[in-house]
């Protein structure tokens, strides 16, 4: 999708609806994902993940599919043959010869 080094992509079979009920979790707090879930989602030991609350819900999404879903949601306002950072330290170096 061209979003840059951290972007693998979006993880393959993540159209499979997959179901599990597990206990609340541990003393410590932590919940184990099921290994078919971690598969399915390409997770594997020391990968960032996002927990999200909402409604009521815990939605759990490795990081790289949550930055690979907000590059698809800002791509249409960047352009590749543009440096943006460019463009403002021109605006600043003309700022200070204007002033």
């Amino acid at each position: 999708c061209g979003c840059g080094a951290f972007c693998l992509g979006r993880p393959a079979g993540l159209s499979v609806v997959s179901d599990a009920y597990l206990p609340s979790g541990r003393p410590s707090g932590r919940i184990v994902i099921p290994a078919e879930f971690r598969r399915q989602l390409n997770l594997k030991e020391g990968d960032l993940i996002r927990i999200r609350l909402e409604d009521g819900v815990v939605r759990v999404t490795p990081a790289r599919t949550a930055l690979h879903r907000a590059c698809e949601l800002t791509s249409q306002y960047v352009f590749p043959q543009r440096s943006l950072a460019n463009e403002l330290v021109t605006e600043r170096r003309q700022e200070t010869t204007d002033a």
